[in-house]
């Protein structure tokens, strides 16, 4: 018996007829393909405001945590001003 390998087994497991194929593929009415498209066009519209939104708030962090290192360096001399 030849030992099959893994690659071979797992493509004969997800191998499909023509008609298996067939049946797979969604047929649309024009406007559902057009409901459908406008939906793309706004969830990629919303996925890039998100990602700039994310990028804004990236940036607001960076400055925020560069201000806190601001203060602590002020904090740090206000000390060594007074004597502590």
């Amino acid at each position: 018996m030849v030992m099959r390998t893994w690659d071979k087994m797992l493509r004969e497991s997800v191998r499909r007829t023509p008609e298996q194929e067939k049946n797979m593929t969604a047929t649309f009415t024009v406007g559902e393909k057009e409901i459908m498209q406008e939906d793309m066009k706004q969830l990629t519209k919303n996925y890039y405001d998100a990602l700039k939104r994310i990028k804004e708030l990236v940036e607001k962090v960076e400055e925020l945590k560069n201000e806190v290192e601001s203060l602590k360096e002020d904090k740090v001399e206000l000390r060594s001003i007074r004597g502590h």
